[in-house]
């Protein structure tokens, strides 16, 4: 798009043009280059190509994928933030994609970095970490794992409450113990 920026004096400045997708680009630019116009180049975006699958290898259709830039992980204080500290808590979501009925999706223009790709929070559990490179496309496939049952026994006091926090993505789970 086009810009006009003032410019303060005689001497040469840096032109710092600040794009999502594509980083950051700097030009130095001097007095004389307001007789035409600067032409910023920005280099090209990231793409991302995948699939998502259950436990089955069966296409997991029409589901919300999601591309988080990595977080610092936060610290956890407090009970409602136990588990593992999800590699993408406290990044910021890039871009959202839904699968088409063969579980396939494709995103373009990201930012280079690396990144978390997810199903949505909604639509079952898988993540990969990938590393986007500006003008490349990078390759990932997600698939679910099979769901199960952690069987075990609190020696005390019944009943208590027993909670199951963490995974690729945030569970909570809660059961109440019976009997001794």
């Amino acid at each position: 798009g086009r810009f006009a920026l003032p410019f303060p004096n005689a001497a040469a400045c840096d032109l710092a043009v600040d794009a999502p997708a594509h980083g950051s680009v700097v030009v130095q630019v001097r007095a004389a280059d307001h007789m035409h116009a600067v032409i910023v180049r920005l280099p090209a975006g990231a793409n991302l190509n995948g699939t998502a699958r259950d436990a089955d290898e069966a296409p997991l259709a029409h589901k919300h994928i999601e591309v988080w830039s990595l977080g610092s992980p936060q610290q956890r204080t407090v009970i409602g933030t136990l588990g593992p500290a999800l590699p993408w808590a406290g990044g910021q979501l890039l871009a959202m994609a839904i699968s088409d009925a063969e579980g396939a999706f494709s995103m373009g223009d990201l930012p280079a970095g690396a990144a978390v790709v997810a199903l949505g929070p909604d639509d079952g559990c898988a993540a990969a970490n990938v590393l986007l490179q500006a003008g490349g496309t990078a390759t990932v496939s997600l698939q679910t794992s099979r769901p199960g049952t952690v069987h075990g026994r609190v020696a005390g006091e019944a009943p208590v409450e027993v909670f199951l926090y963490g995974g690729p993505t945030l569970v909570r789970t809660m059961a109440v113990t019976t009997g001794t």
